[in-house]
């Protein structure tokens, strides 16, 4: 490539595309278009079941895997902020535990510091494990880092579990159709002042145990709860969902005093379909909301007495098109969040759902207030909002070759911008001798740009004399800069043969991009726009241009039997050869009429300007010699 001075560049404009973008776009920087996937080996079946958010923005997925002999073990993934999987945890972002049991299951999530605490059932027993930020269990909690509990009955199961000010884990859960909530100190042990010796396994007033262990012996099941929380006065809230043998149902509150002890019960109003509750948040002036997972998306606001608050949705109770329900966060602007599964056609997808503060579906959000991602999974499971007001929902995925956790990030807002284009100013001229030249632009997109758009043909250079006419572009190479945006490389050519330019060559050109020729991660492209020009300035000669003259050098062929011979020619112009014109060959006619090709060997540069270029100059194939009859 010849030595070169770049453009002088005038910057007339920087356009910036209107936002094209929704709320709830798949964010296409995160992870691989917007979805992060951890495969696990020889899994059969995944399942995730909930998340958590770090400080440090790294997203922890807890759940299980389920293998060929029907074994199923704690799956936990940490992902970096970007949706790439966390190297430094586990193996590759994931760690398996093995409880030995044949339906071990993560369920619940409780970050301690750069600690992470998971809480599930394995074997009809509670199950807790506890992580060090590495992934490699707590050796300082229970037995090696993890813990089980059996509470008496065959179907223990853990719902939930939060933290007291003192240190004091409560899991909440049931055991044999009744309420459990036990203590944990900080290193696994059970805690002798919450409860009975660590246990506070409570029937409720009005539900009585019977021998069948799952009912109350009136045909009422306890089918769960949405977990257990710490409310600021310290004491503990779980919310509790009963279904009798009708289908029927409804949600109580039950509080506890910090030591397990009951403080009140507050029963909830009989349901026709009462929902199966899997989570709940705090919606602020004591409402809480209430997110359900029972084949449909089901939220309902209650009143801190367990009524329901009528001015939400529909009476308390909003649905959505969702085809499965989960759970959900509440975003800072009182909008709620709620993951699932929904379907385009026959194919079912992770899918998100927004509600306004009110329970009416909110419009601005997807499509119709939903989002499907058919290729991020098959099973929505839990959301959350991150540091950026993002959304991301983890769930179940197919993978390529193994099942896997997956998570996936949403834009909360609109007015995303798409990508801007900048002509890069370079100071000089183009000089006499070149027949290109580089010109870089720089593109910028908080989206991240998609580099397969880069290409031949994104700018295009014309002309400024009428002509209209354009020089060949071509795309050479980007470089991605500090502060996220790239800069591209871009060659100018005077024509497509490679020829040099020359002073009559000389005047101003504009650089301009296509429309939608350069485009982001979220399709948004950059608009046409003009983004500059430079000027080409090539001195013309004292004598004024002239055109190209060529002199044969002398040659005299004396020797026989020789089947080629080498001959020269001196070309010389006021402004210079074009070495890239020496691509041809030349025909020599001899006085016998026969007609003798020359071909091109080389050019070389002489000290007064000239270019001397060689050509072989071959006989036919019938005489195959010179001779003096030549």
């Amino acid at each position: 490539m010849a030595v070169r001075s770049g453009p002088i560049v005038e910057i007339l404009e920087r356009r910036r595309l209107l936002s094209v973008s929704t709320a709830g776009a798949i964010d296409p920087v995160f992870g691989s278009k917007g979805i992060a996937a951890i495969s696990i080996p020889n899994a059969e079946f995944t399942s995730a079941l909930d998340m958590a958010i770090q400080q440090d923005g790294k997203i922890v997925v807890a759940g299980s895997v389920e293998y060929a002999s029907g074994m199923q073990d704690f799956a936990i993934a940490r992902f970096n902020s970007d949706g790439s999987p966390d190297a430094t945890f586990g193996n590759d972002g994931v760690v398996v535990t093995d409880f030995s049991a044949p339906d071990a299951e993560a369920s619940r999530i409780l970050l301690q510091g750069s600690k992470v605490l998971v809480v599930g059932d394995a074997n009809g027993n509670f199950a807790l494990a506890r992580y060090n930020s590495d992934g490699s269990l707590d050796n300082t909690f229970g037995n090696g880092g993890t813990q089980t509990l059996d509470l008496g009955s065959d179907d223990d199961k853990a719902f939930g579990v939060a933290m007291e000010s003192n240190g004091t884990i409560v899991v909440d859960g049931q055991s044999g159709g009744q309420m459990a909530l036990v203590g944990f100190n900080s290193d696994g042990s059970l805690d002798a002042q919450f409860g009975n010796d660590g246990k506070a396994i409570t029937d409720a007033p009005g539900f009585t145990a019977s021998t069948d262990p799952t009912t109350d012996g009136t045909g009422n099941t306890l089918d769960g709860s949405g977990g257990v929380r710490v409310l600021n006065n310290g004491n503990l809230l779980v919310v509790t969902n009963e279904q009798e043998s009708d289908g029927s149902g409804r949600v109580d509150f039950v509080y506890f005093n910090p030591d397990g002890s009951m403080r009140a019960f507050d029963r909830g109003a009989d349901q026709n379909n009462a929902p199966n509750v899997v989570g709940f948040a705090f919606a602020g002036h004591g409402k809480v909301i209430t997110f359900s997972s029972d084949g449909t998306d089901t939220l309902q606001r209650y009143n801190a007495n367990a009524s329901l608050d009528a001015t939400f949705g529909n009476g308390g109770t909003a649905t959505s098109t969702l085809d499965w329900g989960a759970n959900g966060a509440i975003q800072t602007n009182g909008q709620i969040i709620v993951a699932g599964t929904a379907s385009i056609g026959y194919e079912e997808g992770i899918a998100v759902a927004r509600y306004n503060a009110n329970g009416m579906i909110d419009t601005t959000f997807g499509t119709n207030g939903i989002v499907i991602s058919p290729s991020a999974g098959y099973a929505g499971a839990a959301a959350a909002v991150d540091a950026n007001g993002d959304i991301v929902t983890v769930g179940s995925g197919y993978g390529s070759t193994n099942p896997t956790l997956t998570a996936v990030r949403y834009r909360s807002s609109v007015g995303i911008t798409p990508p801007t284009a900048t002509l890069v100013s370079s100071p000089t001229l183009i000089h006499s001798g070149q027949n290109q030249e580089l010109l870089s632009i720089t593109y910028s997109s908080i989206n991240g740009l998609d580099q397969n758009s880069l290409q031949d043909g994104n700018i295009t250079v014309t002309r400024n004399d009428g002509s209209g006419a354009t020089l060949p572009t071509y795309y050479l190479g980007a470089t991605s800069n500090a502060d996220g945006s790239v800069t591209v490389l871009y060659q100018v050519q005077k024509d497509y043969f490679g020829h040099y330019f020359d002073a009559l060559d000389n005047g101003s050109y504009t650089v301009s991009i296509d429309d939608g020729a350069v485009y982001d991660l979220d399709g948004a492209a950059v608009a046409a726009a003009t983004l500059g020009r430079f000027n080409i300035n090539i001195a013309t000669p004292s004598g004024g241009i002239t055109g190209p003259t060529a002199t044969l050098n002398p040659l005299t062929i004396n020797t026989v039997d020789v089947t080629d011979q080498i001959i020269s020619i001196t070309f010389n112009s006021s402004i210079g050869i074009d070495a890239n014109s020496f691509s041809g060959d030349l025909t020599v006619t001899g006085p016998n009429g026969f007609n003798q090709n020359a071909a091109f060997q080389s050019e070389a540069s002489n000290p007064d300007g000239t270019v001397t270029a060689t050509y072989d100059l071959q006989y036919d194939d019938v005489h195959q010699v010179f001779t003096s009859a030549d």
